[in-house]
């Protein structure tokens, strides 16, 4: 079991979290994710990475149906009110000039080539980061980044199960590094497990989130219906209505 230090701020935390995504479209929950991490990280700046060429798991790549674009101007549609102050939070198109398909590894590398000596995070849902370990070149993701790993089941359901003092959350993304054989310490004062070899960490946020899905939504388009309410907002619906869901309709 990994030791843990429950008093004591032992991890760097993040200054730029990046927040990268197919977005197609973005949802509810990708802007309450930026959100909870901004009130968990109060002086972070956000870079939000729409993928031009979206990598995936297994080879399985991603086809997104709106150009990128249309996903890069929905992003900002989407993202860019949440902060008054509009330096806390950018919509890069970094991987349009990147190898194809975009892998995660090769835009952290070019991103931190701006700025080395900054603490940089990835957020992410617990989703994602359960098939971390697919990912191409993993270790080298947690060697330039630290992980925000945002939960993405329901906090109702989470009480129901719970069987046990350890957060299901916790107990989820440590199973994930055990898999991959990475030593960790528990940091609790920090919800985060240190990379031992790294230093970097694996923050974990809790929070009840939207349960907004880009897949529901598209098929909602696709048949003519509107998503459930509150997974768009009605700006979002707009821009979408003029712009770009007709390319979801089969």
């Amino acid at each position: 079991m990994n030791r843990s230090v429950k008093n004591h701020s032992v991890v760097k935390e993040p200054e730029v979290i990046f927040f990268g995504g197919t977005f197609d479209p973005p949802h509810q929950g990708h802007r309450e994710c930026i959100k909870v991490a901004a009130g968990r990280f109060k002086g972070a700046s956000f870079v939000i990475i729409p993928a031009f060429a979206p990598a995936g798991v297994d080879g399985k790549h991603k086809h997104p149906l709106l150009s990128f674009e249309t996903r890069r101007r929905l992003c900002e549609v989407a993202f860019l009110d949440i902060f008054k102050s509009k330096k806390r939070i950018i919509i890069s198109s970094v991987e349009l000039g990147l190898p194809r398909p975009n892998y995660t590894i090769s835009t952290l590398r070019t991103l931190k080539l701006k700025d080395p000596a900054k603490a940089c995070g990835f957020l992410m849902g617990e989703d994602q980061f359960s098939c971390f370990a697919k990912w191409r070149e993993p270790r080298e993701i947690l060697k330039l980044v630290s992980l925000v790993v945002v939960s993405r089941s329901y906090i109702e359901e989470r009480t129901r199960k719970r069987n046990s003092l350890e957060d299901p959350l916790q107990k989820k993304v440590q199973k994930v590094l055990q898999s991959m054989k990475i030593k960790t310490i528990w940091c609790e004062k920090q919800k985060c497990f240190l990379n031992k070899k790294s230093g970097q960490g694996i923050f974990l946020i809790e929070k009840d989130l939207s349960k907004a899905e880009s897949s529901r939504i598209r098929s909602c388009l696709s048949r003519g219906k509107r998503p459930p309410k509150g997974w768009l907002s009605k700006k979002l619906e707009k821009y979408l209505d003029e712009v770009g869901s007709d390319k979801y309709h089969k």
